[in-house]
């Protein structure tokens, strides 16, 4: 009985861990980002309402590598991403505060590209 309440203990940690992660990356007035490809990601980001008050108050480069995470401070406003291709064709898409999103690299597009988080 007893190694079995060990081994028990010992399969619920990682989840007991995970969970506490996913909780402490949640703030409703943040946006997660993270990078689910095997590349270096780099993209330009702005409030959506560029005269607002935020910490990221004008257009700014970030990059991120792969499997990385960054959270992006927006204080409850959504935030523009662009994405380019390599041949500097810009896809735009608009952030949600409290979401996290997935950068991806789409095949059949050839660009990266980027959705909700499952």
């Amino acid at each position: 009985m007893r190694a079995l309440l060990i081994m028990l203990c010992l399969f619920s940690l990682p989840v007991l861990a995970r969970a506490q992660i996913t909780r402490r990356f949640y703030n409703p007035n943040q946006i997660v980002l993270r990078n689910v490809s095997n590349q270096t990601v780099s993209f330009t980001v702005r409030p959506a309402n560029s005269a607002s008050q935020t910490s990221i108050t004008s257009w700014t480069t970030l990059s991120l590598a792969p499997k990385e995470m960054k959270v992006l401070p927006g204080r409850g406003l959504e935030q523009v991403i662009i994405l380019k291709t390599a041949n500097q064709r810009a896809f735009t898409y608009r952030l949600i505060p409290g979401k996290t999103y997935e950068i991806f690299w789409s095949t059949p597009r050839s660009v990266f590209d980027i959705a909700l988080a499952k």
